[in-house]
């Protein structure tokens, strides 16, 4: 008896060691981490690594390739790879034995994420898009990157590198050498010899509305993004050289979006991007930056036309921000797609649900009429996505009611299905701030603030700024990233500085309190310490107390967020006049110079539009407007309610000593200065006078 008890606790033993050769850990490297991405794969049975020494270290002593994966908290297919392939026991024990597993919040690290799609662009050799998941040598250099993949097929790509790898290793390093040389070449910008190529601003806005598409607003094409960043030069364009078409383009796409099903109709707040050309269906997360971005566009819109649909459409949106994206004093980054296991459950309609909520017939009839909703769904299996008719004629000869009562009506059927909504279980919050789309959204409330006359979109916005310079700046350290359970962390990214730098000018034209001017200025001097390049004007998208990349990248070109070189570009001008600062002035022409021959040849004009606004301000077209006298605040909201694109703000309720306003103050009066590169016009008094110098008159 003794004898077998010995030989089976002998068995169990070895079953165990042989075990723990593959095991599988109850919790990896990520569990001390606390961005919401990576904390969704902390218990994951792949042993992950955060992006850290210990990771890289560890894949070049035990000579293994590293699987580098990045995504974000509201990707929709971030979710399904990590419920299939990355919960997959037989995937995770071969990773665990023969790859060193790396996962990236993209969010958090930028930069990594787009050295990496960088990668898989060059290679081409698959779909690239998140979550991305790269394969690389034990140094970090790449060797292929591809998206989603099921668990089977996933198993299969790993089996394939892990066999290269240990038959072909020259094969791969050469292969990782050549990627490296096209990232070095397409991350860096080249500086030109050629000083005197500038682009045709008109040339390049037909360019552009040459892409338009002319029935469904936006641009041609699936999936469809709003771009509002284009959208915004192009409102400018129309204005400043009388171009009706461009005023037309940007007209037409804002009132396609509100009416579709990308504007969330119940609950205010724009979704990532539409599946489909007529922005019917949404991809139905929501990300901060975009909201922001859109939000300002239609702020600029409404100050051009005085449309109160506009005005609607950003209350609403604000609301919807301030209610489901917001902390104390800061903003959160996303909202997720998914709920209840499903894409977009918790924003769509099957017809029981509306039935339930409508249970008055005449009400029913007219709610699904202006939404588009059919008992067999107009999305998938039954499911309604709710859209807004673009004329409400149709619907006041079909159900006898003029739009008035319409639009009484639906605001009542919004309230109910809004309350409705709100039971079924929500999508999650990514509740980390991002100090770059912080930023953006302090100058979209900040434009609002001017366009509608609102005290309190102000105090938000300069309470917001307020939480991000005490939290989120060390005077020895520098500006963070991220701000999450209410710790900073992570070396701020150029995207960082140049988009808060803009911001904090946002709040000096608002409130004309200099301390802004004064923490924009800090700001930018830490960028010219720590960003610079000493042989080439434009900046690298990391500093240089961040830890570097095999290839330390210049971010000169727009995507969905405007170019951060860009922004930076012309935040040194705006700068430069407002503090008298002509080295200022100066690194800007020479971005701008070094930028221009890309631009002259390019076939994409999306990725330069950041460049061609800079290039407004270069010009010398652009005002200052200085305000000075005891009504300078009074003076300053009737100005800022009009649209006067790239004209820019000073004032002072006293005497000041900034350049534009030192010795114009005149006890008991309060006079407008209409400048051009410091040279001011006579000045006036009467805000029509002001704005008739403004336009030219």
């Amino acid at each position: 008896m003794i004898h077998r008890i010995v030989h089976f606790a002998v068995l169990a033993v070895i079953v165990h060691l042989i075990a723990s050769c593959h095991s599988i850990p109850e919790k990896n490297h990520l569990a001390g981490e606390r961005s919401p991405y990576l904390q969704m794969h902390a218990r994951n049975p792949v042993d992950w690594y955060p992006w850290s020494p210990q990771a890289f270290e560890k894949a070049q002593k035990e000579n293994k390739l590293l699987l580098i994966s990045c995504g974000y908290s509201a990707c929709h297919w971030c979710h399904v790879m990590e419920e299939g392939a990355f919960s997959d026991t037989a995937v995770a024990r071969f990773l665990n034995r023969h790859y060193i597993s790396i996962k990236v919040d993209r969010e958090e690290r930028p930069d990594i994420d787009a050295l990496y799609m960088q990668s898989c662009l060059i290679a081409g050799g698959g779909s690239c898009g998140w979550p991305l998941n790269t394969f690389a040598l034990p140094d970090g250099r790449p060797v292929y990157s591809g998206t989603y993949y099921p668990a089977k097929n996933f198993l299969d790509v790993l089996r394939y590198f892990v066999k290269e790898y240990d038959n072909n290793p020259g094969k791969m390093t050469s292969y990782a050498e050549e990627l490296e040389q096209g990232l070095h070449s397409s991350l860096r910008l080249p500086v030109s010899a050629i000083e005197k190529v500038k682009p045709d601003p008109i040339d390049f806005t037909n360019d552009i509305l040459s892409r338009m598409d002319w029935v469904n607003g936006g641009f041609v094409g699936a999936p469809k993004f709003p771009m509002p960043v284009i959208l915004q030069y192009l409102l400018a364009e129309g204005h400043l050289r009388n171009n009706p078409q461009a005023i037309q383009s940007v007209m037409l796409t804002l009132d396609r979006m509100s009416r579709s099903g990308i504007y969330d109709q119940v609950g205010g707040g724009f979704a990532r991007y539409a599946v489909d050309e007529q922005w019917h269906i949404p991809h139905f997360e929501k990300m901060l930056y975009d909201n922001a971005l859109i939000i300002q566009l239609y702020a600029q819109a409404f100050k051009y036309n005085q449309n109160p649909e506009y005005a609607r459409i950003i209350r609403e949106s604000l609301d919807f921000v301030f209610g489901q994206m917001k902390g104390d004093d800061y903003f959160f980054s996303s909202i997720d797609a998914d709920s209840q296991g499903e894409e977009g459950a918790y924003y769509q309609w099957k017809w029981s649900d509306l039935q339930a909520a409508l249970p008055e017939p005449s009400t029913l009839k007219l709610a699904t009429s202006y939404y588009g909703a059919i008992p067999t769904g107009n999305w998938e299996l039954g499911k309604n996505v709710l859209q807004a008719p673009l004329s409400l004629k149709p619907l006041e000869q079909k159900f006898g009611l003029d739009s008035l009562a319409i639009l009484t009506t639906m605001t009542e059927v919004r309230t109910k299905l809004k309350a409705i909504r709100s039971s079924r279980e929500a999508p999650s919050v990514d509740v980390k701030g991002i100090t770059a789309w912080n930023a953006l959204m302090i100058t979209a409330i900040s434009e609002c603030a001017q366009a509608l006359d609102d005290p309190g979109y102000t105090q938000t916005a300069v309470t917001t700024g307020d939480f991000i310079w005490q939290n989120l700046y060390s005077e020895k350290q520098g500006l963070y990233r991220i701000y999450i359970q209410g710790v900073h962390q992570g070396a701020a990214q150029l995207e960082d500085y140049a988009y808060l730098i803009r911001a904090f000018i946002s709040l000096y034209e608002l409130t004309f309190q200099k301390l802004w001017l004064d923490r924009a200025d800090r700001l930018v001097r830490e960028v010219l310490e720590h960003f610079a390049d000493s042989n080439n004007p434009l900046f690298y998208g990391t500093g240089n107390m961040q830890d570097q990349l095999i290839v330390r990248a210049m971010p000169w070109s727009d995507e969905i967020l405007p170019a951060p070189n860009a922004i930076m570009a012309q935040n040194l001008f705006i700068l430069g006049s407002m503090l008298d600062r002509p080295d200022y002035l100066d690194r800007a022409g020479r971005m701008a110079k070094a930028v221009y021959p890309q631009i002259a040849k390019t076939s994409d004009p999306f990725a330069y539009i950041s460049w061609m606004a800079l290039d407004w301000y270069l010009s010398g077209e652009p005002h200052e407007v200085a305000i000075v006298g005891g009504q300078a605040d009074q003076v300053r909201v009737q100005l800022q309610k009009h649209f006067l694109p790239y004209d820019h703000f000073m004032g002072s309720d006293r005497e000041e000593n900034l350049a534009l306003l030192k010795e114009k103050y005149r006890p008991d009066q309060t006079w407008i200065y209409v400048c051009e590169q410091g040279l001011c016009k006579r000045p006036v008094q009467d805000v029509l006078a002001a704005l008739n110098l403004l336009h030219g008159n």
